[in-house]
């Protein structure tokens, strides 16, 4: 008795001594109700993307895949057998369904297809081009440069249809990828950034203000609004916009190349062929 006496003594010292009176320590959970996902049907299972921006809702017959930043269905993915259990792999992006009488599991390999907006940015091949690739580079990543030649490959095989753009994603390691990014910019400003971005990758090994400056005034820059427009709110501002596309898309290395909105897996020259074939036959279906 004695014993259990001062178990449940020192039990509700505990509880007052090292949590009533230390309530900083406790957790605390803050919420808010999101909107309402009607699917117009019962759903017998879902799983939502590690993003927090796709659910895909298995039902009778099909899965639906609903996209939270578009508030409403984008896709019907019909299925031949039951199935009563549903689940995503973001590393794989593979959408496993299980549940089936027989034991059966079906997996899918899902590929999002995200628009990029590429408004008003330089581009080289056609204006209404069919095609859009759009590559994030960082000038010094070795990987990046590498990549020039086959674009301009790629660019040479589908003259009238191939888009090329590109938006930038200067990496944490790399101590002059911003400020390369904001010089090429500045020079978009006064129409020569292509000459500027070929020029950057050339002198790749020796980045830095003076080689800058150096390239600008050898494509005929007018050094003065250069210098001026590489500081500018106007090129930050566009910086920022590629960073938070990149960041939308989820590209955390570069060079990462996006052909109409997929991603390409593989930098050569036949899976670029592969990928804008598909993209040319789809369009004339």
């Amino acid at each position: 008795m004695v014993r259990q006496a001062i178990v449940m003594a020192f039990a509700a010292w505990l509880l007052v001594g090292g949590w009533m009176m230390h309530p900083s320590s406790a957790m605390e959970v803050d919420w808010e109700k999101a909107p309402d996902v009607d699917l117009g049907e019962k759903a017998l299972d879902i799983a939502v993307t590690a993003d927090g921006e796709t659910l895909f809702a298995l039902m009778e017959g099909k899965v639906v895949v609903y996209s939270f930043p578009d508030e409403s269905v984008v896709q019907h993915i019909p299925l031949s057998e039951p199935y009563s259990r549903i689940a995503f792999s973001d590393a794989t992006r593979t959408l496993v369904l299980s549940g089936n009488p027989s034991g059966k599991l079906t997996s899918l390999r899902i590929e999002f297809i995200r628009p990029i907006d590429v408004t008003g940015l330089p581009y080289r091949g056609p204006a209404d081009a069919p095609v859009t690739i759009v590559v994030f580079d960082d000038y010094e990543c070795g990987y990046c440069a590498k990549m020039e030649p086959l674009l301009e490959q790629v660019l040479e095989l589908y003259p009238e249809e191939v888009k090329l753009v590109v938006k930038h994603l200067p990496l944490a390691g790399h101590g002059h990828a911003a400020r390369a990014a904001t010089a090429a910019l500045a020079a978009a400003l006064q129409g020569k950034f292509w000459e500027y971005h070929k020029a950057l990758f050339a002198h790749q090994g020796e980045l830095g203000m003076e080689t800058y400056l150096k390239i600008a005034k050898a494509i005929g820059l007018d050094l003065g609004r250069f210098q001026r427009d590489m500081h500018s709110g106007t090129v930050v501002q566009l910086l920022k916009q590629d960073l938070a596309t990149a960041a939308r898309l989820d590209v955390r290395g570069t060079p990462t190349v996006f052909i109409n909105g997929r991603r390409l897996e593989q930098r050569n020259i036949e899976s670029f062929s592969e990928a804008i074939d598909r993209e040319l036959a789809a369009g004339n279906s």
